[in-house]
């Protein structure tokens, strides 16, 4: 059992007796702990003035010179400096580490002052700018001329480097203005490439618009086609059908109610298409001397087969041929245009109308000398005509 803590009261021989005798299997360090933690008071104040590196036989001494013996002052000093004479060398303990004083750092080396804060800097920089190869003069004099050598070439070295950023800033900028000119270039034959595939991809055609029976005024040649009939019981009617040029001016449309087949008779507005009364036009100047002598035939041939009718449609209502030549035209056959989609009968009107007669004797005139490539008003016409297998003499 521990003894007592030790405040310098009692008796210090007592005390440091029962102290060996229990740690008398103990090492001197664990003693030493176990001695600094039984101490207080006054005896605690003396401990404070023990050296921090005193072994257990020394401290022991000092204590019996202190406390037993009971010097004090001078003699006390004189007793402790023998006692540290007479001390055994100090064997390290292996849990114990000694203190070393930690070694300074070096001084960092100064770092050393920026080129470009050198008075000489700028002016290599401009000179090698405006003059790429006198500026290689001027900084060999600097260099020879300068006392420190290292610190010259330090700043030739920096002023090398920030000329040749500048002149690859200045060439990369040039370089890419000049490739997007070329990829502008390119995007532009392109474009103009598509649109003339789209020009050439354009021809006139003609088309038939059965959704209403609203015709439209246009600025330019209008083309009229006769519809054929179809198998089944579909009314017959004469279809306008309009064929411009991409650039063809239109009339305002006026909104019209379209024509629905499946609405009585009664609620169904008349409308009556009737041809033009004023006398044809004598275009049998267009004959080609050559072949074909009819730019018109393959057409017509064409209309005429389509304007036969079926069986089933023949049964009904026998649908007259029209044939046209310039200057004649037939005289008795009735066209209807529109007629019930139920049939014919009470309350299922029927509308017609007779073509105006014409003489069946063509009126022949002097062939006028027609100019179709000078002349602007036929330029048009000769293409058109052109394209329909039309020769021109």
């Amino acid at each position: 059992m521990d003894p007592s803590p030790f405040n310098g009261s009692s008796d210090a021989s007592q005390w440091l007796k029962a102290f060996e005798e229990r740690s008398k299997k103990k090492s001197p360090s664990w003693k030493m702990k176990r001695f600094d933690k039984l101490v207080e008071g006054e005896a605690l104040s003396w401990s404070y003035g023990l050296p921090s590196d005193a072994h257990w036989e020394t401290v022991k001494a000092m204590f019996v010179a202190y406390w037993v013996t009971g010097l004090r002052g001078d003699e006390y000093k004189a007793e402790c400096r023998n006692i540290l004479a007479k001390a055994p060398e100090k064997t390290v303990p292996v849990h114990w580490v000694d203190f070393t004083a930690p070694i300074p750092p070096l001084p960092s080396p100064s770092k050393p002052e920026p080129s470009s804060a050198h008075p000489l800097f700028s002016v290599l920089v401009s000179t090698a700018t405006l003059d790429p190869r006198g500026v290689y003069d001027k900084a060999f004099a600097q260099f020879t001329q300068a006392v420190d050598k290292e610190k010259m070439f330090r700043v030739i070295w920096d002023v090398a480097f920030e000329t040749g950023k500048k002149i690859g800033v200045s060439d990369g900028r040039g370089q890419v203005r000049s490739e997007a000119i070329e990829e502008g270039r390119k995007l532009g034959v392109s474009i103009a490439r598509n649109e003339l595939e789209k020009a050439k991809r354009r021809k006139p055609d003609a088309s038939v618009d059965t959704s209403d029976l609203n015709s439209q005024r246009t600025f330019s040649t209008t083309s009229t086609q006769t519809s054929c009939p179809t198998p089944s019981l579909m009314p017959l009617y004469i279809s306008l059908s309009t064929q411009t040029d991409a650039e063809t001016y239109l009339t305002p449309e006026v909104s019209e109610t379209k024509l629905d087949w499946a609405d009585e008779s009664d609620t169904i507005p008349p409308t009556v298409l009737i041809p033009p009364t004023s006398p044809p036009h004598d275009i049998s100047s267009l004959r080609s001397s050559g072949s074909p002598i009819r730019p018109f035939n393959s057409l017509q041939r064409h209309a005429r087969r389509s304007r036969l009718p079926s069986q089933k449609t023949r049964q009904f209502i026998t649908t007259p041929m029209l044939h046209w030549h310039p200057g004649t035209m037939s005289q008795s056959h009735t066209v209807i245009t529109r007629r019930h989609s139920h049939g014919i009968g009470t309350h299922r009107p029927v509308q017609t109308f007779r073509p105006l007669s014409f003489s069946a004797v063509p009126v022949h005139h002097p062939q006028p000398v027609l100019d179709w490539v000078g002349d602007p008003c036929l330029v048009e016409l000769s293409r058109v005509l052109q394209d329909l297998g039309w020769v021109c003499a």
